[in-house]
């Protein structure tokens, strides 16, 4: 008898445990259509059964992990629950029937009096793993009347306060995205009482917060820390960490057209605003590619146009500017036709346009040189 995990770990090191040629894998969720496939390529294996108490339609796994392993020739026994296995490979399972739904709406096993016995020479248990609540207890973790630690659901903290339990020994079998979430609100929580996240409205008042942070930015420290020594490591980077969870222009660094600017527009939350150059853009995508918001500046940002009919052939939100104060905008997919006049005045501007207009009239007030004409 194998544990799920153990079995998988061994089998993906390349030494695969002894199965013989008839192997059962007890359970029906993800991991264990991983096993019965995994199984059926282990020399000597003939066939791979999957016992399941319920019925197909009850099964944890997705619905392609399924499929894929009937393709690969995995056998199923549903309603089907292993009872006992014998030294000789005799395998007793009793056959269930299906009763009223649980708390999940799957309808709950009920044991019949038939019994089966099948004949195995390995069997892989993959029903999940259980936590040790015994441990839990020693460390000082309040258990609840069911032996369970007592968990807030939404950020994971035990009644030990900053303590906190993620997946499933907080709820139970899960997938590993839902430990993630679990893990990404327990941070949150953790972030708050650092007063790490209260960072942010800090610096939004404070100016001078955001040119100090430009101004370790390009720091590159003279003497190198060896790698081995990580602390030192970790607070060497974080001197010149730009912080771009509030603060971002990493677009601007890695563009080698320098299609990209970055510039203090008065009026937002996040005071410098980043705008796409048009004419300097060869869409090479090395703004996308390291945007950490997982974004495309060069499609994603305001853009500045050189010409009209590059204005035509884009479908980037932005403006052009031709002589006579003639302006065209284009946002959320609408195209507008505005005037602007020589005091960067936009008239009879819709309230849509608000944030755009604010941008469009510092940059005539302000960096007009952003508009000039391109050779064609």
């Amino acid at each position: 008898v194998y544990k799920s995990f153990n079995f998988l770990r061994s089998f993906n090191q390349g030494k695969p445990l002894p199965l013989g040629r008839h192997v059962a894998v007890i359970g029906a969720g993800n991991t264990a259509m991983d096993c019965a496939r995994a199984a059926l390529k282990v020399p000597g294996v003939s066939d791979v059964t999957v016992i399941y108490r319920r019925s197909e339609k009850e099964m944890p796994a997705y619905r392609e992990e399924y499929l894929e392993a009937v393709e690969d020739g995995v056998r199923f026994c549903f309603l089907t629950n292993p009872e006992r296995f014998e030294k000789d490979g005799k395998l007793t399972v009793r056959m269930m029937a299906l009763g009223d739904p649980d708390e999940q709406g799957r309808r709950r096993p009920v044991p019949t009096e038939q019994t089966e016995v099948m004949q195995m020479d390995a069997l892989i248990t993959a029903i999940g793993e259980q936590p040790d609540c015994d441990v839990l207890k020693a460390m000082g973790i309040p258990l609840g009347s069911d032996g369970w630690p007592e968990v807030d659901s939404q950020t994971g903290e035990t009644s030990r306060r900053n303590v906190f339990l993620i997946g499933d020994v907080q709820s139970g079998p899960s997938s590993i995205v839902g430990a993630i979430g679990g893990a990404r609100r327990a941070a949150d929580l953790v972030l708050s009482r650092e007063h790490i996240a209260g960072s942010q409205a800090e610096v939004s008042i404070q100016p001078s917060g955001k040119e100090e942070i430009y101004r370790r930015k390009g720091s590159i420290a003279v003497t190198m820390v060896d790698k081995s020594e990580r602390d030192a490591f970790v607070t060497q980077e974080a001197h010149r960490c730009l912080e771009c969870n509030y603060l971002c222009s990493k677009c601007v660094d890695v563009c080698p057209n320098r299609a990209n600017v970055a510039i203090a527009v008065p009026g937002f939350k996040d005071q410098f605003q980043t705008l796409h150059l048009d004419a300097y853009c060869n869409e090479c995508g090395n703004c996308a590619q390291f945007c950490p918001w997982q974004g495309k500046p060069y499609q994603d940002k305001v853009t500045i146009f050189s010409l009209s009919e590059d204005f035509d052939n884009s479908r980037n939100p932005g403006f052009y500017l031709a002589d006579g104060g003639e302006l065209r905008v284009r946002q959320g997919g609408e195209t507008y036709r505005l005037t602007i006049d020589a005091q960067s005045r936009i008239k009879d501007a819709p309230e849509a346009l608000g944030d755009m207009c604010r941008i469009i009239s510092h940059v005539h007030a302000h960096h007009h040189y952003l508009l000039g004409a391109v050779e064609v």
